[in-house]
């Protein structure tokens, strides 16, 4: 099946719309673009009062906007996909916190029942594990959904990303 690729208002210079053959869309870089990833940082603070305020309030200080965020509170680790990776690494680093990160896919799929069970499922075929899975935003007909995985160059291939 050939690939047709989309530039949709929604995109921005780094990326352009393409179907993948199961008909659901994805990102993928533009040739020539700023070709950087989504980064997810895990952001180890103690569960106890005031930690996640100290985060946030140093990503604040750097004008660094949280996009999405997950906690586990039990396993002491606050994950955030930032707008500015790169202010995001300086401004957690000069607060003293420990973090480390990782590389995500960005998939925009219809916002409609069944699509991430598709994306889901083509990768699980495959072998790939979804290690996490971010809604980034939507709009009235899409959702953006960044994944970190078992196997990336993989999840590129099957994803066309």
């Amino acid at each position: 099946m050939s690939m047709h690729v989309i530039v949709t208002p929604k995109c921005d210079d780094r990326f352009s719309i393409a179907h993948v053959p199961w008909g659901t869309l994805a990102l993928v870089p533009v040739k020539g673009g700023n070709e950087k990833m989504e980064r997810e940082f895990s952001v180890k603070l103690a569960n106890r009062p005031g930690e996640l305020a100290r985060m946030t309030d140093a990503l604040h200080k750097d004008g660094v906007n949280i996009r999405t965020i997950s906690t586990e509170p039990h396993a002491e680790v606050v994950r955030i996909v930032t707008a500015d990776p790169d202010k995001s690494r300086a401004s957690l680093r000069r607060a003293g916190l420990e973090f480390s990160e990782r590389n995500l896919l960005v998939a925009k799929l219809k916002d409609e029942p069944g699509e991430l069970a598709r994306i889901s499922g083509a990768l699980a075929r495959e072998g790939v594990n979804i290690d996490a899975a971010y809604m980034l935003d939507r709009d009235s007909k899409h959702v953006h959904v960044a994944f970190a995985v078992s196997d990336e160059d993989k999840a590129k291939n099957i994803l066309k990303l």
